[in-house]
């Protein structure tokens, strides 16, 4: 008698695998969440603004300079645009008794003129800390 329901338990459960709907059990991709796309905006993998797009670290830094200047920003010029990795948060501008986190800051040096005087932002990825070094920042650990 236990063979005939060993054998009938068998079958229901070989009958119950070729049956059509959703698995009992998930796989181990479908469990986890992603946690960074590709082409977030902190991957090194996001792809470059090309022309007619809006690249948001030189939006912030035109910003920036006319906040300091007071001055129109359609009066500033956008001369050159490089991305960086900066070798730490300051983005290569430490300044006496500041305090830098010490991690690789992928980011924009991005140099601007306005009546014919240059100025140099130093940026993070998506422009939202904006800085200006006077009398010479360190250099980034690689331009890109």
């Amino acid at each position: 008698m236990s063979k005939v329901y060993l054998g009938i338990l068998i079958l229901m459960f070989t009958l119950s695998g070729c049956a059509k709907g959703q698995p009992l059990t998930s796989t181990i991709k479908d469990q986890v969440a992603p946690t960074l796309s590709p082409l977030s905006p902190l991957s090194p993998l996001a792809p470059e603004p090309t022309a007619g797009t809006v690249d948001l670290a030189v939006t912030a830094a035109v910003q920036a300079l006319a906040e300091k200047l007071t001055a129109p920003t359609e009066a500033i010029t956008v001369n050159r645009v490089e991305t960086v990795q900066w070798r730490n948060s300051c983005l290569g501008c430490e300044r006496p008794g500041q305090v830098c986190a010490m991690v690789i800051t992928p980011g924009k040096r991005i140099t601007l003129e306005y009546e014919g005087q240059n100025y140099e932002a130093h940026t993070n990825q998506d422009g939202s800390y904006v800085v200006f070094c006077t009398g010479g920042g360190t250099s980034p650990t690689a331009d890109k």
